[in-house]
């Protein structure tokens, strides 16, 4: 069992700190998300492991508005964020659970995590198993339990989707 120290830094080898494209967060044709604005401002000039936490729990509904091709970008940045936790982290965990868990809606799933390299998806699902393991409660772990075996168990087994 990897540690969450471990799976965050292997998160953070296998997505580069690269700047974000925030203008292209929510697509071309802009965003009917209500705060993209400010989320696009916020993210402008940075790169993924810049995005505080504070911005990240105030915008964990942008994910549901990322378009597939800038998803990835972001999705480490709201990982981690849900990993490490603290006091700014409230709403956060059930919006990523949502978004990564495969059941609900796999047609749109696939679309934005099958952008992801093979090391970017065992990076998410090492990060996510490592959650799971360190969660006391045992509705949250059945919960997380829910997002890991909907498609991230099997990365981390098998490394491969």
């Amino acid at each position: 069992m990897t540690s969450l120290k471990t799976a965050l830094s292997e998160l953070e080898a296998a997505f580069p700190a690269t700047l974000l494209e925030s203008e292209r967060a929510f697509g071309e044709g802009g965003t009917t998300y209500l705060d993209g604005d400010k989320f696009v401002a916020g993210a402008r000039g940075k790169t993924w492991q810049q995005l505080e936490p504070e911005f990240l729990e105030h915008h964990h509904d942008a994910m549901l508005f990322l378009v597939p091709e800038t998803f990835g970008a972001y999705l480490p940045a709201y990982v981690a964020a849900v990993a490490r936790g603290g006091p700014a982290i409230r709403n956060l965990p059930t919006f990523l659970r949502g978004v990564l868990t495969r059941t609900r809606d796999p047609q749109r799933f696939d679309s934005r995590i099958g952008r992801l390299s093979k090391e970017q998806l065992q990076a998410i699902a090492g990060v996510l198993v490592a959650i799971e393991a360190s969660i006391s409660s045992r509705l949250d772990k059945e919960e997380m339990a829910e997002v890991v075996d909907s498609y991230w168990r099997d990365v981390a087994g098998k490394g491969n989707p």
